[in-house]
């Protein structure tokens, strides 16, 4: 066949073979650089073509047989090639962005520096194929068998890989960040230096003597991998150590907040996650302070939970109730100037207070023999955890009667405070109580006799002596508002 034009392929195909279920037979023929967009192809017989440089763009290649043929540096964009069979067809370098290749037969296919960014790969057969340094971010390879299949340096940034075979893959260096993995085998796969940022496992995704050296769990947006593990540059993982790692951080989210963490409105996404969930509680295993201001909050969930899901409900329902809490104080900027002036200043001072919360807990947790591990305490109750960095000896304490009568002061003040707040707000769940502690403070910060006093007595006696004498009753307050009084007392 001598074809001279670009689209006369198409058209003497549709002249002459236009009758349903005809197909094109160019076994072995040279289309090289041909331009076939959007070409009517399926069923096609190009064994072993030359299409190399073509363009195929948007082209219908469905149940074709292409085996064997030259697809190298070609525009494949859009195409699709649902159940074809490529099987050893040459696909280096070729733009397979957006393409379907649903079931599609690429055993030992060549496909090394392929664009497959978006592709549909839904149940394809890729077993020994070359996809080193391939483009599959956002490529749908569920189902996919991806057994023996060289995947060295590939993008895989939010691939959908659930229940696909990579058994015997070679994925080193390759980027998981994001990637759904779900009830994926990696028996035997090789993951020496790849990325695994927030990639998303189960109890059902297969980690069996998988062959990895050293891990990386974060990517900069250059390409670098960072946060290697382990740490030490000159150590390996022994055999099982990766599986173990992984297999640790299975059941759990982190939850990155920059700049400090607003307790009420991450109390309330806690809440209504369990609402929405039907009664599941989350809880708190860990609080890191990463020392510039950021702090991330590793939260237990349901085994086999979908963690991409519940961070961005999480994260999504914490911001929302930030813009609630700060419309409330934009609707007082229709009072008088005063008045305005104080709410705003309010706002500005409860994130304050939150923050510093964060770093009293993160603190005193540290000083606890379990590590920051506060597994157990569920978002209601975990500020509890902070203790008394006071060293209480048997309750007895030697004060001299000026501090006494400071303290007593001081503590009546404070439960005089709290009994005020207490009757004009809600205290039941651990946002009110936060609210309370948090405009306490704020009030002691207007009365400059009152803050000497109480930060007098707090410095002579800590708060231990305080707790003895506050009545009980106060204690779900007292137990967030003293940490930030022992705070204030440091500033002074």
């Amino acid at each position: 066949m001598n074809i001279q034009e670009p689209l006369r392929l198409h058209e003497l195909w549709l002249e002459t073979n236009g009758q349903q279920g005809a197909r094109l037979i160019a076994k072995e023929a040279n289309f090289r650089r041909l331009d076939l967009r959007e070409a009517d192809l399926r069923r096609a017989d190009l064994n072993g073509a030359d299409l190399s440089e073509a363009n195929l763009k948007g082209a219908d290649l469905r149940r074709a047989d292409l085996s064997n043929a030259n697809f190298r540096g070609a525009n494949l964009s859009n195409s699709n090639f649902s159940e074809a069979n490529l099987k050893g067809a040459d696909l280096r370098g070729a733009d397979l962005a957006e393409a379907y290749l649903i079931r599609a037969y690429l055993i030992v296919a060549d496909l090394k520096g392929a664009k497959l960014n978006g592709a549909d790969l839904n149940g394809a057969n890729l077993s020994e194929a070359n996809l080193s340094k391939a483009n599959l971010n956002r490529a749908d390879l569920s189902g996919a068998n991806l057994s023996n299949a060289n995947l060295s340096e590939a993008q895989l940034i939010l691939a959908d890989l659930s229940g696909a075979n990579l058994s015997n893959a070679n994925l080193s260096n390759a980027n998981l960040s994001i990637a759904q993995a779900l009830e994926a085998n990696f028996t035997l796969a090789v993951l020496t230096g790849a990325c695994i940022e927030d990639w998303h496992i189960n109890t059902e995704t297969i980690l069996e003597d998988i062959q990895c050296e050293y891990i990386y769990f974060k990517r900069y947006s250059n390409g670098k991998y960072v946060d290697r593990r382990p740490s030490n540059e000159d150590a390996i993982f022994a055999t099982g150590d990766f599986s173990k790692l992984v297999r640790k951080a299975l059941s759990t989210v982190d939850l990155l907040f920059r700049n400090g963490i607003d307790w009420k409105a991450l109390a309330v996404s806690f809440d209504k996650f369990k609402i929405e969930s039907g009664g599941v509680e989350l809880t708190v295993r860990t609080i890191e302070n990463k020392d510039d201001g950021d702090f991330v909050i590793r939260v237990d969930i349901p085994a086999d939970a979908n963690k991409s899901e519940i961070e961005k409900f999480l994260k999504q329902e914490y911001e929302s109730a930030i813009k609630a809490i700060d419309a409330r104080y934009q609707e007082r900027l229709s009072l008088k100037d005063e008045q305005a002036k104080f709410y705003l200043e309010q706002v500005s001072y409860e994130r304050q207070a939150n923050i510093k919360l964060m770093g009293i807990v993160q603190t005193m947790a540290e000083q606890e023999s379990s590590k920051n591990d506060l597994r157990g305490a569920n978002i209601g109750s975990f500020a509890n955890t902070v203790r008394d960095n006071a060293r209480q000896q048997t309750n007895q304490y030697n004060y001299t009667p000026e501090q006494k009568q400071n303290l007593a002061e001081a503590a009546l003040e404070i439960q005089q405070l709290l009994e005020q707040l207490s009757a004009t707000n809600p205290t039941t769940t651990f946002a009110e109580k936060s609210a309370v502690a948090t405009k306490a403070v704020e009030a002691i910060e207007k009365n400059p006799n009152q803050k000497a006093k109480i930060v007098k007595a707090v410095k002579a006696g800590g708060i231990a002596a305080l707790k003895e004498l506050v009545e009980p009753v106060m204690k779900p307050i007292t137990n967030i508002l003293f940490p930030i009084l022992e705070a204030l007392a440091a500033d002074e």
